[in-house]
This record gives structure tokens, sequence and C-alpha cells, in this order.
């Protein structure tokens, strides 16, 4: 379709986009990311950085290497939101932008990105917002992200493709709920009509709650399997527990604003406390104190209705590695019962712990396909029959996506094996908790789950009053 058709009912002859890239203290990949889009095939756009007053002299190196680019510098760190509201402003004030497209300052783009993005947008008259492929920089063939769903049972945020092949992707757009703002074009009308993004945030949900505006109020929002970008995804290496802070406070604030349904109101309290309970018992019983003490701030912080840039005491550092006094170097032969491997970002750092000579063998339904491409050579794939029941004297880890509320599923049908094995058990799960031993989980499970009927008492009527007091009841 002809990109005449990109803004619908307006009177702005214009296709030109704005292309909006935030950045606080990441020169080199900021360097690297504006270099990528200007070797776009789509050449109509003007770049703007907004710099949330970086210390690195990001804005002095961009001045130098593209002095096309136009450098709007904040005297202070906005965040995400207040970065590219901040871009999106001049957008719209420049009254010449068809469209604008943000992008995290860690990103590399494809040549045929934007290209792509703008031809989508323009597709339908109710296309809103528009989100690439995102692809793993530090594995290039591997999906992070092609927009995701919000799961009103779980109430988690859902990708719709992770941590997969590129080659098991459709080259079809689909609807989503968000796309995250690392890669997402906007269309400037119709944010003219939704408004900018919601600064209380500063970081996290930010995004999502942005694409649940534009839905709302009738609009679509799509991923686009052709339109790819490398991101470094920097959750993956973290150095401080600030996103824990802030994922912990947004998400009950999300929640708590866009919840109507008495059903759903209730089912996400429940969900609340079962997750916050355990995300607190589990940082207390691994010995992470700044965690939990960062998870105590953000959720009083959320109940408080407490927004914008954390306090300066909130930045705890991270504790030490998740591994601590359970693990030992004594591996023979370490068996791993799997799941679908999604987002298990310490497991390559485990593995790094574990004698090359050791061999490691990964048990799962989904077998070889679903292990990360840059780990495969290092771990042996079998399929879960293979894994023999009742065997002793047998190292084994176990993944799981939560070690107290989440366990493997297949744990119970290799119970003796588990049992026989006891304290050779290892458990890893997707939040970097590590734990050792088969009873003291077990026990460790149970003692949590009477602590919980306890929390559901205590605190269900209170957050069912916040509800109410938000609807006006």
């Amino acid at each position: 379709m002809n990109n005449k058709h990109l803004i619908m009912k307006t009177k702005k002859t214009s296709e030109r986009v704005c292309v909006i890239i935030c950045n606080w203290n990441k020169r080199e990949f900021l360097l690297k990311c504006l270099d990528s889009v200007y070797r776009s095939s789509y050449g109509d756009f003007d770049v703007v950085v907004v710099d949330n007053a970086s210390g690195d002299g990001s804005v002095e190196a961009v001045r130098g290497a593209f002095p096309r680019v136009n450098v709007l510098e904040n005297q202070q760190n906005l965040g995400g939101a207040g970065g590219f509201n901040a871009g999106l402003r001049y957008a719209i004030e420049s009254r010449k932008y068809a469209a604008a497209w943000l992008l995290d300052n860690d990103v590399t783009v494809d040549p045929r990105c934007l290209e792509e993005l703008v031809l989508e947008l323009g597709r339908c008259g109710q296309n809103a917002v528009v989100g690439s492929l995102i692809l793993r920089m530090d594995s290039p063939g591997t999906l992070q992200e092609l927009g995701a769903f919000i799961d009103k049972k779980t109430f988690n945020r859902v990708a719709h493709k992770r941590d997969c092949s590129l080659n098991e992707i459709l080259p079809v757009p689909i609807l989503v709920d968000y796309v995250p703002a690392c890669s997402l074009l906007v269309d400037i009308e119709k944010l003219k009509q939704v408004g900018l993004m919601d600064e209380g945030y500063f970081l996290y949900f930010d995004d999502v709650e942005w694409c649940t505006r534009f839905i709302k109020a009738g609009y679509r929002v799509l991923a686009v399997p052709l339109a790819r970008v490398w991101h470094h995804e920097g959750g993956r290496n973290k150095t401080a527990n600030l996103p824990v802070y802030y994922t912990w406070r947004n998400y009950l604030h999300f929640f708590l604003h866009y919840l109507t349904d008495p059903v759903e109101i209730r089912a996400f309290i429940e969900k609340y406390i079962t997750d916050t309970l355990a995300a607190l018992y589990v940082t207390r019983l691994l010995g992470k104190m700044n965690a939990h003490q960062t998870i105590l701030w953000a959720i009083g912080d959320a109940v408080r209705g407490i927004r914008g840039k954390a306090g300066g005491n909130r930045a705890l550092p991270l504790d030490k590695e998740p591994f601590g006094r359970f693990f030992y170097n004594d591996f023979k032969r370490l068996k791993i019962i799997g799941e679908a491997f999604d987002f298990y970002t310490q497991f390559e750092k485990f593995l790094e712990r574990v004698s090359p000579s050791t061999p490691v063998e990964y048990y799962s339904p989904g077998c070889q396909r679903e292990l990360p491409q840059d780990i495969r050579a290092r771990v042996i794939s079998r399929p879960m029959e293979a894994l023999d029941r009742d065997t002793g004297g047998e190292d084994i880890l176990v993944f799981c996506k939560h070690i107290l509320t989440a366990p493997n599923p297949h744990e119970q049908e290799f119970r003796t094996l588990l049992e026989n094995n006891n304290n050779r058990v290892f458990y890893l799960d997707r939040y970097s908790n590590f734990y050792r031993g088969y009873a003291a989980m077990q026990e460790e499970r149970e003692k949590y789950r009477r602590e919980l009927q306890h929390a559901l008492a205590v605190y269900s009527p209170m957050l069912n009053d916040m509800f109410e007091r938000k609807s006006g009841k």
C-alpha cells in the first residue's frame, strides 16, 4: 500500500518520521544505534536524541559524530517515559511529522526496519502503534520478543515469542496488547488523541499502559516480524535493584488503574498477595536482603500512591550471586529436569561454575529445540522419557518458573528420583533463585503455604478497599 495512507483524515501531507532515541549514560551503544539508523532504507526522517542528563560524554560524542542529530538535553534523568515524552512533544510541535519512531539507545536496527514499520502503520486506518521483532544482541538469531500480551488469568505480561529461533517466526504481523518502546512507531495524529506516556511510571509498564490506552480508544497495536532490531537487553545483566523496585511498584498501579470487573479484581488481589509474599519469602530465605528491602519499599510506595522517580535511598546494589552457600563443585554428571526454556538468566553463569569435563544432560519434552543456540554445545539434550525415575547418587538441577509457587510440572512424576538424591537436588527459577535439597525445598514450600493463608486473610480486604476507593464506591 502507498505510504500516503499513513495518516488518515488529516490535512498533513508529510510522511516524515521523527526518530526519537532516549539516552542515559550509554554513549557507545548510542553511537552504534545512530549509525544503524542512518543506514535505513527509508530515508524520510529526522533524528532527535533526548539525553537524560548523562555524565559519560554522550551529548558531545553525538554532536561530534552526527551533527545532523537534534540533541535535547534534560537537566535531570526523567526516565524512559519522561525522555520519550520530551521527544514526542518536539515532534508534535514541529507539525511536520506523520509518525514518531521510539528507540532504546542500546538497539541496532535492520536497514529495512523503519520501512517495514511505516508500511504496516499505513496499512489500516485503525493502526496506531507498530513494533519490531526484537532479537538478542548476544545471540543474533534468537528472539527476545515479538510483541506481548497481558494475561487476565495470571496477570502476567507474556511475550508472544521468546528465546526461540528466528526460523520459527512467520512473516505475518500480529495484533498484540503492547509492543515495547525499544522500537515502536506511533501515529502522531492518534497520539494527539490518546496522549503522551504516563511519566509517573518512570521506567517499566510505561509502554504497556500507553498501548493499553490506544487499544481502549479503539485503535490497533501490532508486532511486525519483518521490522527487526537487535537489543542489548540490559535486564539480563542488571547491576542494581532499581528495576525490581519499578517493576513491583508499577505492576500494582497498572492493574489498580485498569481493572474494573469484580471477578478480575478478586483474582488479581489473590495473585498480587501470592506473588509478593513469595518474593519476600524467597529473598529472605536466600539472604538477598537488598532485594527483600527493595520489594518492601516498592509495595509500600505503590499502596501510598507514590510515583515518578524513586528516591535516592531506593537504589540498593544487587545482592551477591544467587548460588551462594548452595553450590558445590563436586558434580560428576549433572542431569537437568527442564521445562519451556524461557528467560533462565542465571543458567549460563551456573554452567560456567561447572567443570567443563562434567557431562550435562538436559531432559525436557521439547528437547533440543528449547535451548538457546549459544549453550547447546555445552548441554546434551534428551527427551524426558529417557530420564531414569529412581536412580541414586545423581546430581540433578530442576528448572522451575518459581521455586515456591510454580514448581516444575514433572516433579511429581520424578518424585522417587528426587527423594533418592535429596541433598544433590538443586532448584533454579526464572527469577535467579537457587536452592539445594529436595526435602528442604518441600518443607519451605509448606511453610510458605501456611504464611500465604494468613497473608490473604489480612491483606485481601485492604487491597479490595483500594480498588473501591479508586472506583469511587
